[in-house]
Formats: C-alpha cells, structure tokens, sequence
C-alpha cells in the first residue's frame, strides 16, 4: 500500500501541475492499471483499480493535489500536443523527491502515465520508483458505486472525501 501510495503522489504531482490544462475526462467507471518497479533488483508490483469519476471528482484531484503542491520547491510542467510532461522536487518528512512524468492522452476515454521518482534519503528504504499507469473508460458507474469511488485491491474507498479532508487540514 505505501507504494501505491508514493507512486500515486509522485504521479499526481509531476503529471498534475496544471489542472486547467488537463483535457476532461468521460464522466463513469474508470480503470487504471499500474505497473510499478521500486529499487533495481526488486520485483515489479502490478494492480488494478477502478473508480467512479465526473467533473465534481476531476476537481477534487486537481484541488488536492495542488494544495499538496506547497511541499514542493519545483513544479513545472509543459503541453505537447496530446502528451502532458511534468517534473516536481518536492519534501516529505526530510526526504526529497524528484519526480518527472509524461502523461498522455489518445481521447477522453484513455490515458497512459509514465513516471519516475528518486528519493534522498530513501523514503522506507525506497531510494527510486519507475511506474507505467494505463486508465481507460469502461461504462456507466454501477448502482454500489457513487463519485469518487475507488476500489483498489478489494478495499473502497472515497478520493472526494479525502480530498476534502485533506485540503481541510491543511488549512487549519
């Protein structure tokens, strides 16, 4: 879990930088595959998610992952054509990440993220994390699931509501 996390961090941050610029995504179920490789020599971890997006969602994660952003000493990113490629230098907890994306996207329908961190010092004894993320629009949410669902590994959970609790927090 705290690798998907970091990856996801590193994803969000180096891909996400400028939310204005991101093209919309087709609002219902979503599912997204993550390849992910941590120190070399180490095994490659794979998963699988689905979630429920619509507008509301998209700018919950642009919110959240801009408030994040005031850890970061280096957010930049560019357009190039239908490919979204972003770098972060960010602190967390002592340690700093450096991380560069490229995201893509072939329509409102699917996207591919390619992304790379190193952390000095290593974070939880991870030094440098490589990960391929490819999503793609699947139908209309199902009855059980409300925006902003994610089901990851069987486990549910709500992004809008840690966006919110999150950005919450950091204001106080």
């Amino acid at each position: 879990m705290f690798r998907h996390i970091i990856t996801a961090t590193a994803v969000i941050f180096a891909a996400s930088t400028a939310a204005q610029d991101l093209p919309k995504m087709k609002s219902g179920l979503w599912e997204s595959s993550t390849s992910t490789a941590g120190q070399k020599g180490a095994p490659a971890h794979a998963s699988k998610t689905t979630m429920c997006i619509n507008d509301a969602v998209q700018k919950d994660i642009m919110s959240f992952s801009q408030g994040m952003g005031a850890q970061c000493s280096k957010l930049s990113h560019r357009r190039d054509g239908n490919k979204y490629v972003g770098e972060a230098e960010c602190n967390f907890g002592g340690s700093v990440m450096k991380s560069q994306s490229v995201t893509t996207f072939t329509s409102d329908t699917s996207y591919k993220v390619e992304s790379r961190a190193t952390f000095s010092p290593p974070m939880g004894g991870m030094s440098e994390s490589k990960s391929t993320q490819e999503g793609k629009y699947i139908g209309p949410c199902p009855a059980n699931m409300k925006p902003g669902d994610m089901n990851m590994g069987g486990r549910t959970m709500n992004i809008s509501d840690m966006a919110k609790m999150m950005n919450k927090g950091a204001k106080k």
